[in-house]
């Protein structure tokens, strides 16, 4: 085998192996609707944590950046999202924004 088809091969099954799915799926829901998310200040005992969503804006529209995140944790399924905490961010020159809003949150159902 040559040198370069050996180095073909290679990188094609670290390819492959990247594009690999390691996600358990045996809990994944269908999509909700974004206005059918609630915002919630405690997480319920019986809740089920499907992860954190982040989401940005730029400028400093809070209520912006919360829907964003809102409508990341429907696409996740969940039916609410608790533990919203926003923070500043910086100059994003690639996309003209000189300032922005990120909303972090804990989704659930």
């Amino acid at each position: 085998m040559t040198m370069n088809r050996w180095l073909m091969i290679s990188a094609a099954s670290i390819v492959l192996a990247g594009c690999a799915s390691t996600r358990d799926t045996t809990n994944i829901t269908a999509p909700v609707a974004t206005q059918s998310v609630e915002v919630s200040e405690i997480l319920p005992l019986q809740a089920t944590v499907l992860g954190t969503v982040k989401a940005s804006v730029c400028g400093s529209d809070q209520p912006a950046a919360l829907e964003q995140a809102k409508a990341q944790a429907a696409a996740l399924g969940a039916t609410a999202i608790t533990r919203v905490r926003y923070n500043k961010l910086g100059v994003n020159a690639l996309q003209g924004c000189w300032n922005g809003t990120i909303a972090r949150a804990l989704a659930y159902r």
